[in-house]
């Protein structure tokens, strides 16, 4: 249960009150001022299945007009956790939204939920207007997180999306230009052969909207993906991890990016490589490690 010291002194003082409060109300005495408006939404730290997408698009359920059946049960399971102390049946609740994915901004949790976001760097049916070749599998996980986020602007083919990444690593690049998609005036980069740094990933998810940060090690890579976090990959290409693959992943040896979109409810991590043809691949921990070198994740993360 996500609770700070100011908001243990909040819920006590009104618990008199909880029973004849709103369900609205009765979530902000259990978990906080999160959920009292937008804004505190935005602001809120994640913790556990409490994150920014699941604040906002419970916020959104019980302030707005409509009359569903989702917003009856949690209304039902608010009020339970408020009378009886027990917050379970409010958490299925949300996990359940959550997995089923109706909670917009919530990061895939099956091969099919990752496969509506994944971009080659290449020409494929998973970039029909891609380069023949390039090097752009920094901008291609990149613009695959901000599409598993819902932050990539819409109108743009898959490689526009790729090239907009670019320009949010390299927003100095002087070969940076303006298109307009849905009414929308987007940067774009197109450098298919340039290479990518771990600093410009940063860049990049920050002006995404997200918090970029470098991070390793396999605890700190479940906590990112546990909080609805994405993350960048970077390790090497080589013949052993292609052989983790059923379909074609490029040629020869050489360092690499690729997304990491979440984990599927049986542990195994959604892995999308822009230079795999076949689309995103569920992989276990023991698969995923011949990424790395020796083994431990070095990633950047978007928070």
């Amino acid at each position: 249960m996500k609770q700070t010291s100011q908001t243990t002194e909040s819920a006590t003082s009104t618990e008199a009150s909880a029973e004849t409060s709103g369900p609205l109300q009765i979530i902000q005495q259990l978990y906080g001022n999160a959920f009292a408006n937008e804004q505190a939404c935005a602001e809120a730290e994640p913790e556990g299945i409490w994150t920014l997408p699941v604040l906002s698009w419970i916020h959104g359920l019980l302030t707005g007009d409509e009359d569903c059946q989702q917003a009856q049960e949690i209304e039902q399971a608010a009020t339970e956790a408020a009378q009886t102390g027990d917050d379970t049946a409010l958490e299925q609740v949300v996990e359940g939204a959550v997995a089923d994915g109706e909670v917009e901004g919530s990061t895939p949790a099956t091969v099919e939920e990752a496969d509506e976001h994944f971009i080659t760097q290449f020409t494929t049916e998973w970039n029909p207007t891609g380069p023949s070749s390039s090097t752009n599998c920094g901008p291609a996980s990149l613009a695959m997180m901000m599409s598993a986020k819902d932050a990539m602007p819409s109108g743009l083919t898959e490689e526009q999306q790729v090239d907009h990444a670019r320009a949010l690593m390299y927003p100095d690049h002087p070969s940076i230009q303006t298109i307009t998609a849905d009414g929308v005036d987007v940067t774009v980069l197109d450098r298919d052969h340039d290479l990518s740094s771990i600093e410009a990933a940063i860049s990049g998810i920050d002006a995404s909207g997200g918090t970029g940060s470098h991070d390793s090690g396999w605890a700190n890579l479940d906590a990112v993906l546990e909080a609805e976090g994405v993350v960048m990959a970077y390790g090497y290409l080589d013949d052993d991890w292609r052989e983790k693959f059923d379909s074609r992943v490029g040629s020869g040896d050489i360092a690499h990016f690729n997304a990491i979109l979440g984990k599927t409810e049986g542990g195994s991590y959604l892995v999308c490589d822009p230079m795999h043809t076949g689309g995103a691949v569920e992989m276990s921990q023991a698969d995923l490690a011949e990424f790395f070198t020796d083994g431990v994740p070095d990633f950047v993360a978007w928070r």
